[in-house]
């Protein structure tokens, strides 16, 4: 799993093992790819407060669920247990998330652009 937060499983790390893989397998996963892509567009690892994204909102489960939500659509990792796979059938509950992500988005980049960078 990507994260606690993120309960769902790219791949059985003790089948990758036992097929004489390693950690690295598991990290060429194209979930796992796909999360370290946007991470690193978003800006993680690049110096300065410069960045394109706001690290106010670091998650993608939680503050952009939407992406999330095509990941999952796009690679379909196995939800860890039925609370995970609640999250992939309950579309009230993706809506909800995708709504708070939003919402926080409209306060937390205006304390980032202004405080954070000085824009304003």
């Amino acid at each position: 799993m990507p994260c606690v937060f993120a309960p769902f499983s790219a791949v059985n790390i003790n089948q990758v093992y036992t097929n004489g893989g390693t950690l690295n397998d598991v990290w060429k996963q194209p979930f796992f790819q796909a999360i370290r892509d946007w991470q690193r567009t978003y800006g993680y690892g690049r110096d300065g407060l410069a960045r394109k994204g706001n690290l106010l909102r670091p998650c993608p489960f939680r503050d952009h669920h939407a992406l999330f939500s095509r990941w999952i659509e796009k690679y379909h990792p196995e939800p860890e247990d039925d609370a995970a796979r609640e999250i992939v059938d309950d579309n009230a509950y993706r809506c909800a998330m995708v709504d708070y992500g939003d919402s926080y988005a409209a306060i937390a980049d205006d304390i980032w652009n202004r405080d954070y960078l000085g824009h304003g």
